[in-house]
């Protein structure tokens, strides 16, 4: 049996303080630069995306064991 959450969705996977430094030194918060191109700069903002979910599941990960 698999955990579900309130919503009835599959849990996610414990999110580790280690993998968030890691995501965000790999992906950091950054402005685009004017040499990019339009493809580079969607590219670089979904990286980013996936790393503010990360860090908002995370969040809420430590909010439930409190």
């Amino acid at each position: 049996m698999t955990n579900k959450n309130k919503d009835n969705q599959t849990a996610f996977p414990h999110i580790s303080d280690e993998l968030l430094t890691e995501m965000n030194n790999r992906f950091p918060e950054r402005c685009a630069e004017l040499e990019w191109t339009e493809k580079e700069i969607w590219f670089v903002a979904g990286q980013r995306s996936v790393v503010r979910l990360l860090i908002q599941i995370a969040n809420e990960q430590r909010e439930i064991k409190l």
